[in-house]
């Protein structure tokens, strides 16, 4: 998802504000994002993904001393999925917000089709 494109489609707030605030007004709990152009307040969709979004910003990055590089065994190696597409999104919509895949992976069409889908299944009524 491109910084400039809607995490809250209900108030058109852009991934970039929402990133911008956090950055500015360093919030302690993910609902403060919500002074952000009400982001989040409406039908309730992006709100695990404001959660995930301040929980990144929170995580303090220590960088990992130099190791060599363990030679991996293919066999052992867990098969990660790619990231949701448009052809996922007919899937029940909790299953893909549950996958590790940042946001940024998530193109703005198979984002707001999850939406119409987690909308269309009665659990959020945009304002």
């Amino acid at each position: 998802m491109d910084l400039d494109q809607d995490i809250c489609l209900c108030f058109h707030v852009s991934l970039r504000k929402v990133k911008n605030f956090i950055r500015l007004e360093k919030p302690v709990r993910a609902s403060q994002i919500s002074q952000c152009y009400g982001a989040g307040t409406g039908c309730g969709w992006c709100r695990p993904f404001l959660e995930k979004l301040l929980h990144a910003s929170q995580t303090p990055i220590v960088a990992a001393p130099p190791t060599e590089p363990a030679q991996p065994d293919p066999a052992s190696e867990p098969v990660r999925p790619g990231p949701p597409t448009l052809d996922a999104a007919h899937g029940e919509a909790d299953e893909l917000l549950d996958t590790a895949q940042p946001l940024e992976s998530l193109s703005a069409q198979a984002y707001a089709h999850l939406r119409k889908t987690y909308v269309d299944s009665g659990r959020g009524t945009p304002p």
